[in-house]
């Protein structure tokens, strides 16, 4: 074991019992800066016109006419055109693409390696390795390099270790790294990977040792398990790279390597290190090896919740959990309520294999606490017999908050069989059904429609109610509780409601076209280019007047709970996704919406603005606009359910992801608030989000 990791250990512990004493670290979550990205020069998209219109073309995924500006005079409007076919995908701009790598315009043949790098080519990754043997310009090296890297190609990454990149290790790791994730094995890779390990750069030893946790296989660098043991013990105690590789050696499941993950898990300075070393342990290959629950449970008292949570979610693996183990579960949910998220990992557990009636007895508790730690005890007791809970729930249903009464719905939708059979209740269920329509909050009212449909309480009158609501949504102009209603009506496929699925198909906003053929079984065409809207499609157009009244670099401001978290956003990178955000923002829509997910090391996410559960959205979707931003630390993405499905969801890292780059929207990085950022967790309400312009369009 390390020398370096037991002396910076024990100062990790002074420095843990001196936490509150300043402002910065006051709940014991040490400040990790945010690095700024290294961004595409401008080419004064928001000044230009005729680039303007490039990225017209690329909102309406108009690749004929984007290849056609790949020979443009310009180098501006051939770089931006590149770059709108990096999102676009069109895999017949390839031959003129690979033509531009010969540009005699950098910024041109950097666009044109990034647009390259997004498509499957047809012979691997060769033109990259082709380019790269005469390639001067770093950025366009580093985006070569990054293309071999996806292309996923064995030959064209082993041509690459041929070459001479010694100046650059940062972008042979990056794409050494990519390829590994994708499959690709050889001895070189490998061993070129694990000498990168202890690199003096901490972005190559990051990305080193990220290959290392994502390999698909743990055997295809087995014979290097010793150089990566020897690697994470030279490390400091808030080497970052460290979160990487006790995951991999977790993986790997040695038992030679418990005493060095206990290590992590209590000494490293860096919260995101500790979480990854409790995610580790707390796998079925670890949970049952001795010292491992007692020091997860200690755990649980880690001065960042990030960590007590993975710990928590860690405690509730293996095939048998041992009665000693449940009753310390039943004794924390016990504990002060604030801390309710480190609870719920145990709550089925109890539920299940111990005894519902603390976890019956936690939820009600959380009702003066927090509306999401109620639904998260009510999900615990899906299996248990309502008689237990159910005068509970219904109570709740009357609750006088919306966010409660909203919980106690969706309950009762998602288990009215339950209630109807063993309490014969089905019209007292029908009445509650109704009301939440009518009369309550939209997540309510969601809810409630999707049990309607069922013949029971069809039977009752809840065609009507469905039909009603849909009028009212409809006529005003509430498109997205109306779009929802449109494929309940199709599921229902009686002759009046496809009578309503015909007239929205027909004439209805695009968003109702588009709900009304899915629910109709109705194909979509592709776009069209003459007006760039989609009948069934995306229908989001850039307004670049106001896009200019925001300037080149806006402010995002998010005021937390918690404190407040700045993000700087790019416009020139993603201006559609930009102004969608923007312009929702100062319709007020983001203000008092949760946080709903959180992954520690991960992400952050937020911005439902209609369910506030991660389901819901605005009323259109979101061309994808994939940019040339990494996912590192700190880095805001657009939350996607497949290419040009983006709303209103967004998230934002705790750490490097290299798997993100070119797959998810990113749009800017934190600015300020990194300390903020640690300490946002699921449930957290935005106060206030309001959009900062930099006065330089």
């Amino acid at each position: 074991m390390s020398l370096r990791l037991c002396r910076c250990g024990l100062l990790a512990l002074l420095v843990l019992a001196l936490w509150g004493c300043g402002d910065a670290a006051s709940d014991g979550v040490l400040p990790i800066a945010v690095p700024t990205p290294q961004l595409r020069p401008s080419d004064e998209l928001l000044r230009s016109p005729t680039l303007q219109r490039v990225v017209d073309l690329q909102v309406r995924r108009d690749g004929v006419a984007l290849r056609g500006l790949l020979g443009d005079p310009s180098p501006a409007v051939r770089a931006r055109a590149a770059f709108a076919l990096g999102s676009v995908q069109d895999p017949d701009a390839e031959p003129t693409l690979r033509d531009l790598l010969d540009d005699p315009e950098a910024a041109v043949r950097r666009d044109a390696a990034f647009a390259l790098g997004q498509l499957e080519l047809s012979d691997g990754g060769h033109p990259f390795v082709d380019a790269l043997e005469r390639e001067e310009d770093s950025h366009v090296r580093r985006y070569l390099a990054q293309a071999v890297g996806k292309s996923g190609a064995d030959e064209a990454v082993e041509r690459l270790l041929d070459l001479d990149l010694d100046d650059e290790p940062a972008a042979r790791t990056d794409a050494l790294a990519r390829a590994a994730i994708r499959g690709v094995r050889f001895e070189g890779l490998v061993s070129t990977l694990a000498e990168n390990l202890t690199h003096s750069d901490p972005d190559v030893r990051k990305t080193a040792a990220f290959a290392f946790a994502r390999m698909p296989d743990v055997e295809s660098w087995a014979d290097r398990l010793e150089a990566i043991r020897d690697a994470l013990d030279s490390y400091s105690a808030d080497d970052a790279a460290a979160m990487h590789l006790v995951l991999a050696l977790a993986r790997v499941g040695d038992v030679e390597d418990l005493e060095r993950l206990l290590q992590w898990l209590t000494q490293s300075d860096d919260w995101r290190v500790r979480a990854n070393a409790a995610q580790g342990l707390g796998t079925v290959s670890w949970i049952s090896r001795e010292g491992v629950r007692p020091s997860l449970f200690r755990a649980l008292d880690d001065p960042s919740e990030q960590v007590a949570i993975r710990a928590a979610r860690g405690l509730t693996q293996g095939l048998w959990v041992p009665t000693e183990v449940l009753a310390e579960m039943e004794r924390r949910i016990q504990g002060p309520a604030e801390q309710w998220r480190t609870h719920v990992p145990f709550l089925r557990q109890l539920a299940h294999f111990h005894d519902p009636e603390p976890v019956v007895e936690w939820t009600r508790r959380m009702v003066a606490v927090h509306p999401m730690a109620v639904l998260r005890g009510l999900q615990a007791l899906a299996e248990v017999p309502t008689s237990l809970y159910g005068d509970f729930v219904f109570e709740l249903a009357q609750h006088r908050s919306d966010e409660v009464r909203a919980v106690a719905v969706r309950i009762l939708a998602e288990r009215w069989q339950a209630f109807t059979v063993e309490a014969g209740q089905a019209d007292r269920l029908y009445e509650v059904f109704a009301s939440a329509i009518r009369e309550g909050s939209l997540p309510e009212a969601m809810y409630a429609a999707r049990a309607l449909v069922n013949p029971t309480f069809l039977e009752r009158g809840g065609l009507e109610v469905l039909h009603e609501a849909y009028g009212r949504y409809r006529a005003e102009e509430e498109l997205y509780p109306a779009g929802v209603l449109l494929g309940l009506l199709g599921q229902v496929g009686d002759p009046p409601s496809i009578e309503v699925l015909e007239e929205a198909l027909a004439v209805g906003p695009s968003f109702l076209r588009r709900s009304a053929a899915q629910a109709l079984g109705v194909e979509g065409s592709g776009a069209t280019p003459s007006d760039g809207v989609d009948s069934f499609g995306p229908d989001r157009t850039v307004d670049w007047a106001f896009l200019a009244s925001l300037g080149s670099s806006p402010r995002l401001h998010i005021e937390t709970e918690r404190g407040v978290v700045v993000l700087r956003m790019v416009p020139e990178q993603a201006p559609l996704t930009v102004q969608s955000l923007a312009q929702q923002v100062e319709a007020g829509l983001h203000d008092g919406v949760r946080f709903h997910r959180l992954e520690p090391n991960f992400v952050i996410q937020g911005g439902d603005i209609a369910m506030g559960d991660g389901t819901g959205g605005p009323s259109y979707a979101l061309r994808s606009e994939y940019t040339q931003i990494p996912f590192g630390r700190g880095v805001v993405g657009m939350a996607s359910a497949g290419k040009d499905t983006e709303g209103s969801q967004f998230f934002i890292t705790h750490s490097r992801q290299l798997h993100l780059d070119g797959q998810m929207s990113a749009f800017g990085w934190v600015e300020s608030g990194h300390d903020v950022l640690d300490r946002l967790l699921d449930g957290d309400r935005v106060v206030r989000m309001f959009v900062e312009a930099d006065g330089d369009p």
